[in-house]
């Protein structure tokens, strides 16, 4: 079988830093070839099923030219620029 991602479950950790975003992808090396490495911080009760599921959708999706966290990203940088920019205008008219 051909392996494309690596998903590694590891115990939550409180204090450590996790990527919750999915912006910043991490590589593993596997028999000399990169793959991508995700790394999912688990907890008791949590379907890993389902979070393994997603793992493999989102590589998927990336793999045939859509990023979804990149999309999301941009979409709340126009968004919070938007609305940054009504405040302004907003103060320019009450001074």
């Amino acid at each position: 079988k051909r392996v494309e991602v690596q998903c590694d479950l590891r115990v939550w950790e409180p204090g450590h830093e996790y990527d919750r975003t999915g912006l910043d992808q991490q590589k593993t090396s596997i028999l000399g070839l990169e793959i991508p490495l995700v790394i999912i911080p688990i907890v008791p009760g949590k379907n890993i099923t389902v979070i393994a599921e997603v793992v493999a959708l989102n590589y998927l999706t990336r793999a045939y030219g859509y990023h979804p966290a990149e999309k999301l990203n941009r979409h709340l940088q126009e968004m919070m620029k938007r609305k940054s920019a009504t405040r302004a205008w907003v103060r320019e008219d009450t001074e």
